[in-house]
């Protein structure tokens, strides 16, 4: 992300620690209560969340994973989100730009963007989806949900940023959820439903 859009948001955690509501609306506890009940797999190993932004979402998300690894361009949002998450040993929060910032060299079985790709620049988007992809274990998950109403910071549609990451190779839609304001998607590397999974059918 650029230095502009950084600073951006820098000012908006300098007027409120909580700018999108995340813990005051109700659209985002439903939101995020969603996307939980979305994930195939009722616990994770390793997973990543790029642009945590406050821990909102972090802070839920680490009662299904292992090890978590959150992070955030904004030092305002990563200083908050490590005190909500501050009683969570398997959390760890970091002060990361992307794409330079993406913990290379590290698989996850769980990928989870929220309200980020239509912020990047094409060429940054571009390099995201790669390690994306090079990021992601075998039978690794990657979670998607964006707003889909415009704003003057926004790069791209969400429709257009879920149809380019369902295009990655071997990915197979989970689970598609579509509202007015957002769309929820879910891809796995494992072909296999919750219910295969669990011997069900």
């Amino acid at each position: 992300m650029t230095t502009a859009s950084i600073a951006h948001f820098e000012s908006l955690f300098s007027n409120d620690l909580d700018p999108w509501g995340y813990d005051r609306r109700w659209y985002e506890k439903r939101k995020r209560g969603l996307l939980l009940a979305s994930l195939p797999r009722a616990t994770y190993r390793s997973a990543y969340e790029p642009a945590c932004g406050n821990g909102a979402l972090t802070d839920v998300l680490a009662t299904r994973c292992h090890r978590l690894l959150a992070s955030d361009g904004s030092q305002s949002a990563v200083a908050l989100a490590r005190v909500r998450t501050q009683g969570r040993p398997n959390v760890v929060i970091k002060h990361q730009l992307l794409p330079g910032g993406w913990p290379m060299g590290e698989e996850f079985d769980l990928l989870v963007l929220s309200e980020i790709c239509y912020y990047l620049e094409e060429s940054d988007f571009c390099v995201m989806i790669e390690q994306i992809r090079s990021s992601m274990g075998d039978g690794a998950d990657l979670v998607a949900c964006h707003w889909r109403y415009p704003a003057d910071d926004r790069r791209r549609s969400s429709e257009e940023v879920h149809q380019r990451l369902g295009e990655l190779p071997d990915m197979r839609l989970q689970v598609h959820h579509e509202e007015r304001d957002f769309l929820l998607d879910v891809w796995s590397l494992d072909p296999a439903s919750v219910a295969q999974r669990g011997g069900l059918a």
